[in-house]
């Protein structure tokens, strides 16, 4: 097998930056283990039907937004009812995104020792998810 060349480096290194960071995207992490057939979806080794009723997503810390995004973007692509109605929980993570719709509340929190306001967060997320 031929080695690569001294001249490649380069290259190489580009390769393998661009393959950490998107395994470190929380996005794709999560889409790596969600599935859905059907109304079913498969979270890991996890299976619901959301045609048995609703999915409760709760996600929590600085990549919260994006975990929580892989996750609705596979329900809304499993659901015929709005989203709205198939999911419940929350978002809590450190700064709110601007200009971003979600169908799940997102409460800031504090970091990175937590605080008022992630006591408040948790508070809110629980009472919405105790409908």
């Amino acid at each position: 097998m031929a080695q690569p060349l001294f001249a490649d480096h380069k290259q190489h290194i580009q390769a393998m930056l661009a393959a950490a960071l998107t395994a470190a995207n929380p996005y794709t992490a999560v889409s790596q283990h969600i599935s859905r057939s059907g109304s079913r979806i498969k979270i890991g080794q996890h299976s619901h039907n959301l045609a048995d009723g609703r999915l409760f997503i709760i996600s929590v810390g600085k990549a919260a937004v994006p975990m929580a995004q892989a996750v609705l973007d596979c329900v809304e692509k499993t659901v015929t009812e709005p989203v709205e109605e198939a999911v419940l929980g929350g978002i809590i993570t450190k700064h709110q995104p601007a200009n971003l719709t979600l169908p799940l509340p997102i409460y800031e929190g504090d970091h990175p020792i937590p605080g008022e306001k992630s006591v408040a967060a948790t508070t809110a997320v629980l009472k919405t998810i105790a409908q």
